[in-house]
């Protein structure tokens, strides 16, 4: 699935699989299709992924069910097909602490995915502000390392669980 990511600098394969993992959640739980959750996913898929999931979306609040004939058409790749096809199988009659796994995992995506690029945005104000300071400009640096710093403690906090400002 390597067409799965939408543009951006992220560690491809890291980002692949984080999206991989959200996509199969609502490709066996299509219940999940018709949450924010999803909508978000939608947004970090790349061209053709959002636009099966769209038509997934569309399928699942008219008629509760998936067309995997239909979806299959929307794969970019044999790959891709397979590996949707699979997903698609795996649905179905599930334990309840099965359907409450998949919700889990959608979400742990999305929650890596904004780890990820909070940590791409802090390699880039690195970056912006080392070019302010050789460019002679202290004050840019300054402003640059500052946001970097926040991003680091909120990506501290946020893996530690507090929430508050330190």
């Amino acid at each position: 699935l390597t067409s799965i990511a939408g543009e951006g600098d992220q560690p491809v394969e890291s980002r692949q699989k984080v999206l991989a993992n959200a996509l199969e959640a609502v490709l066996v739980r299509p219940e999940l299709l018709d949450t924010a959750d999803a909508d978000a996913l939608r947004e970090e898929m790349s061209p053709e992924f959002q636009a099966l999931l769209e038509a997934a979306r569309d399928q699942w609040r008219a008629t509760q069910r998936l067309d995997g004939a239909v979806l299959l058409e929307f794969c970019p790749t044999e790959k891709a097909r397979a590996w949707v096809s699979a997903r698609l199988v795996a649905g179905g009659d599930q334990e309840q602490a099965q359907q409450e796994r998949w919700a889990s995992q959608l979400t742990d995506a999305l929650t890596r995915l904004q780890r990820m690029q909070k940590m791409v945005a802090s390699r880039a104000l690195k970056l912006q502000g080392a070019r302010a300071g050789t460019q002679g400009d202290p004050t840019q640096e300054l402003a640059r390392l500052q946001q970097k710093l926040e991003i680091e403690r909120t990506l501290v906090r946020s893996k530690t669980g507090r929430s508050g400002q330190s």
